[in-house]
């Protein structure tokens, strides 16, 4: 069994245990760990950050979101345009619509969009992640085709009981830095 073939049938278990989480464990566990994220040192050094707007039962980053925009953090959202993500300024959360995959993007006439982006910090969401800083993810390859460019810290945001000791991983797989759940921070092990 290949890499490629091992991650399909991992993405279809890690998402039905995703599916499983009652929405007040959502809010509970979100909101830990985005209180953990936001005293950890990368977050409080950052001046612009890429961060994803969370979808479904993700690790929500909506209240971090509204917090940050009130506190004068650069925000960079992710909009998927073709095969690739771009990235738009937010400045209000009235600035997002659903877009692909009906997840909120940046609406283009309301963002500014940045040809370049040079983040402090990337959030990088994840069906998945090991203690590697492997990130199991959908399938799309948006994040590692913009990750690979990216030379600051990353890091991926998910539950404790999407944390596993091993993924496989392929050559254009790129690793977070940092994981935090609800229950704590950990340096990668990459």
């Amino acid at each position: 069994m290949t890499a490629a073939d091992r991650k399909a049938e991992l993405r279809k278990a890690f998402l039905a245990r995703r599916r499983l989480l009652q929405k007040a464990d959502v809010i509970t566990k979100s909101k830990a760990a985005t209180a953990l994220l936001q005293t950890h040192e990368p977050w409080e050094a950052t001046t612009t950050v890429c961060v994803y707007v969370s979808y479904g039962n993700e690790v929500s980053t909506h209240a971090l979101i509204y917090q940050s925009l009130r506190t004068g953090k650069r925000l960079l959202a992710p909009k998927v345009e073709g095969a690739r993500l771009n990235w738009y300024v937010l400045k209000a959360w009235e600035d997002l619509a659903p877009g692909a995959h009906k997840i909120l993007e940046p609406v283009p006439e309301r963002c500014t969009r940045v040809d370049e982006p040079q983040p402090d910090l990337v959030l990088v969401p994840g069906l998945a992640f090991d203690r590697c800083g492997h990130r199991l993810g959908h399938g799309s390859g948006y994040y590692d085709r913009f990750l690979e460019h990216v030379h600051c810290p990353k890091i991926g945001l998910t539950y404790d009981c999407l944390l596993t000791d091993a993924l496989p991983s392929e050559d254009h797989d790129v690793h977070v830095d940092w994981l935090i759940t609800e229950s704590g921070v950990f340096k990668t092990r990459a």
